[in-house]
């Protein structure tokens, strides 16, 4: 949770987007828990299609930057 703070931070202060959105693989409860920890929301569900056919579902989280 330090490191993806730290992250959002850097991200927060020197890019300064209007908005930050995070993906993870749905069956990684643990990532999604670190999302919600460092203040992002649940938005929806998605699947992500690689290069080479597979496909993954996703959990897609979303924090607007004031």
């Amino acid at each position: 949770v330090e490191a993806a703070l730290a992250v959002k931070k850097f991200v927060v202060e020197q890019l300064k987007p209007e908005r930050l959105t995070a993906h993870c693989d749905k069956r990684n409860r643990s990532s999604a828990k670190v999302m919600e920890r460092i203040g992002l929301c649940f938005v929806g569900e998605g699947v992500r299609e690689y290069r080479n056919g597979e496909t993954a579902a996703e959990l897609v989280y979303l924090e607007m930057v004031p």
